[in-house]
């Protein structure tokens, strides 16, 4: 290999990976968040909020843990201030190595993978259950 081909260190197949291990981390999660609208007594748009935030949360919280184990040496603290763009190679998020689409591609992900609709049967059975039937 000379010296003007570059290695794409970008591995379809790993990106795959992330995007299941993320959906699945989602899909298992909404329900306990819903239980936590439906016990608060949220209604409305208040708990769509909370479904909002919860994927942010859970999309951020998973982020850092990938960049975080990712290589490249250094500490945790290294690879995410990189990943951030405070680093060497300014990066932008990071994201793109890592999932499909980058961030635009998760937060997309995060509101259209299907996970809304343990999060609405626990949010409504959990409200049901407390506030309905007092």
């Amino acid at each position: 290999m000379s010296h003007q081909e570059q290695v794409d260190p970008i591995h379809g197949p790993n990106l795959a990976i992330n995007d299941a291990a993320l959906a699945k981390v989602r899909n298992l999660t909404s329900p306990i968040a819903g239980v936590c609208a439906g016990v608060i007594g949220m209604t409305g748009v208040s708990g769509f909020v909370m479904y909002l935030v919860w994927c942010v949360s859970v999309s951020v919280g998973f982020w850092v843990l990938v960049v975080g184990r990712g290589d490249g040496g250094g500490g945790q603290g290294d690879r995410i201030a990189q990943a951030l763009g405070k680093g060497r190679g300014g990066e932008g998020l990071g994201a793109e190595r890592y999932f499909k689409g980058g961030v635009g591609g998760m937060a997309i992900e995060a509101v259209t993978n299907g996970s809304i609709t343990g999060y609405l049967l626990t949010w409504t059975l959990f409200y049901g259950l407390v506030h309905v039937y007092n």
